[in-house]
């Protein structure tokens, strides 16, 4: 968390606000989050004329510094440079880290986790989409929300696995979600204890869900050389590592329709996924573009293979979702690709 703050629309009227002894979901009616919240619409107790409101919810200064301050070093406003905070943040923090002589990892490559982000700040820092909940939209989300980080320039991101917040009970749910984070850059579980965020660990899920999970957690070790390596190339030309299909089938046009096709993505140019996003799915729908008229090997078991008709620029298949005691998320090896394969038996 290092977005600046001071829970004010833009200036405090009458000072810092006092802290709160615990934040409530912002949807709760019956809690009172004091006079920032209040308004609705840019012209009211805003600091700074726009001709739009991002969100349509809340002012551009909503619970922030006020858009018209200026700072003192450049004499910049607030407006132009808000978005530059967290990056500058995560800069700075990465050059105590490994150029000062008093720095423990000096030299070494650390690790940053920043919410506050902005355009390029991968070369400083990983980051997390944020607070999530714990429903099958905001899993969906996630793919793309990875997708568009990695197209910023900052490949190590992921989301909170299984939400942020959300009640327990919904096994299935995690345990598919943690199938997906398989592949998530970024991959962790963070759950708010304060305000609705049950606990969420893997052990804690039922049979055959806390399998599933337990599956999936193996199977990501035998990717890690793969996304590792993808990783250091991105690191010296800025590629990204968790692609929508479309940027590696340009000429196909059943690929640009994100509402079909967003649901599969591409791993490190070589590793073709499809998670299961739907409750009591028992199949699951999967595009596949014609590449060269090659054959989609399955990671799972390599004599299930998928190959297009060399008529067609690529086909649906409905293939079956992962619910066995040793099964994992349907991934497929690309057509003329070899990857590093990690033993993951020890």
């Amino acid at each position: 968390m290092n977005e600046a703050t001071g829970n004010c629309n833009g200036e405090c009227p009458d000072g810092p606000p006092a802290p709160m002894a615990k934040m409530a979901a912002e949807n709760d009616a019956s809690v009172d989050h004091g006079w920032w919240n209040g308004y609705a619409t840019q012209d009211e107790m805003s600091t700074y004329k726009l001709p739009f409101m991002g969100g349509g919810q809340f002012n551009l200064d909503n619970m922030t510094l006020s858009l018209n301050a200026t700072h003192p070093s450049n004499g910049l406003t607030e407006y132009d440079v808000h978005n530059l905070f967290g990056h500058v943040e995560g800069k700075v923090t990465h050059e105590i880290l490994t150029e000062s002589t008093e720095s423990p990892i000096a030299g070494k490559r650390p690790f940053i986790l920043s919410r506050s982000t902005f355009a390029g700040s991968g070369a400083y820092v990983q980051h997390w989409l944020g607070s999530n909940h714990r429903t099958w939209d905001d899993m969906k989300r996630s793919i793309a929300g990875i997708m568009n980080f990695n197209m910023f320039g900052i490949p190590m991101t992921g989301p909170d696995t299984c939400g942020f917040k959300g009640d327990s009970g919904q096994d299935e749910l995690c345990a598919r979600w943690i199938q997906l984070a398989t592949f998530y850059p970024f991959a962790r579980q963070h759950h708010d204890i304060s305000a609705g965020g049950d606990p969420n660990e893997p052990w804690r899920l039922a049979e055959p869900y806390q399998t599933w999970a337990k599956n999936a957690l193996y199977d990501r070790l035998q990717y890690v050389r793969h996304m590792y390596g993808c990783f250091f190339e991105a690191s010296q030309s800025g590629q990204t590592c968790f692609d929508p299909l479309l940027f590696h089938f340009t000429e196909n046009d059943d690929v640009f329709d994100s509402t079909q096709t967003e649901h599969s993505f591409i791993v490190g140019d070589a590793l073709k996924v499809t998670p299961v996003l739907e409750a009591g799915a028992k199949t699951v729908k999967s595009y596949f573009p014609n590449e060269k008229n090659g054959t989609w090997v399955s990671m799972k078991s390599y004599k299930d293979m998928v190959t297009v008709d060399p008529t067609k620029m690529g086909e649906w298949v409905d293939l079956l979702s992962p619910d066995s005691d040793t099964d994992t998320v349907n991934v497929h090896l690309r057509p003329g690709y070899l990857i590093p394969f990690q033993d993951n038996s020890n």
